[in-house]
């Protein structure tokens, strides 16, 4: 069995999680509010 983590691998890992999150977050934006406004123009058609 593997030992517990540490506290302070934990908060390490979060840590690397969150900046993972907020690097990609700026490209999903971007790709959902593409696809909402393709979206829209179909429907004007």
């Amino acid at each position: 069995m593997e030992p517990e983590p540490e506290g302070q691998d934990i908060a390490a890992l979060l840590n690397e999680a969150e900046d993972i999150v907020n690097s990609a977050a700026p490209e999903i934006i971007a790709e959902v509010d593409g696809k909402k406004k393709s979206k829209k123009k179909r429907k004007r058609r």
